[in-house]
């Protein structure tokens, strides 16, 4: 995520021969949705930054939150939606969990990109709209780490039910031991197997991390 202003972007804001603007784009996972601040439509085709036609729409940022260790980043955008086009878009499908990027940029006087920064990218967390205005709340996609997950990752076979939906083995044997030794001889079924076998291996064991070695020590649990 970039949060700084390069020096070809400051430069021409020193020199005050450009014309500042931001862009936002989000999807609703089939379409993708474009805007800018400026006052006409504008094409940008530009490797790395905005990308496409962004169509003129007033918004505002009313927050954005950054912390230390980026897991719980979020920003907040207030969208102009007096004609409706957004609430519609929102109306007919669930754009939560979609991509959403802001932009900020730069153009000179024949209307070119002279450069631009990612300001916050995530995923739509949630959305608010009322008779003249559409609230988005972008989260980052860090905020996911803090899930926790209800499933254990053991190194023995974690489905319950031997022969079930999940294990499908469909062989005259009666019993399983859970090891993937056994489930190698129940008609090779391993390609079903619900264990990580490898975890035992790695247990205790030294990385390298990086371009150096570490000291780090991975402990596997289950």
């Amino acid at each position: 995520m970039a949060r700084g202003l390069s020096q070809q972007i400051l430069d021409e804001l020193s020199g005050n021969e450009m014309f500042p603007f931001y862009a936002f784009e989000f999807t609703d996972g089939s379409n993708d949705y474009k805007y800018t601040t400026l006052d006409v439509p504008i094409q940008l085709d530009v490797s790395g930054g905005p990308d496409g036609l962004y169509i003129p729409l007033g918004f505002k940022f009313e927050s954005i939150n950054f912390t230390l260790t980026n897991v719980m980043d979020d920003c907040t955008i207030v969208i102009d939606d007096i004609d409706g086009v957004l609430k519609s878009i929102i109306v007919a499908n669930d754009i939560r969990e979609n991509k959403a990027s802001i932009y900020f940029g730069l153009l000179d006087t024949d209307d070119s990109l002279l450069g631009s920064v990612l300001m916050f990218t995530g995923e739509i967390d949630s959305n608010d709209v009322d008779e003249t205005e559409v609230r988005m709340v972008i989260g980052s996609i860090f905020t996911r780490w803090t899930n926790e997950s209800f499933s254990r990752h053991p190194s023995s076979c974690r489905w319950k039910v031997f022969g079930g939906i999940e294990c499908t083995y469909s062989g005259t044997e009666t019993h399983c031991d859970r090891s993937y030794t056994r489930c190698k001889t129940l008609d090779d079924n391993t390609a079903n197997f619900g264990g990580f076998r490898w975890l035992p291996s790695i247990e205790n064991k030294k990385f390298q991390w990086g371009p150096t070695q570490t000291e780090a020590t991975y402990l596997a649990r289950h």
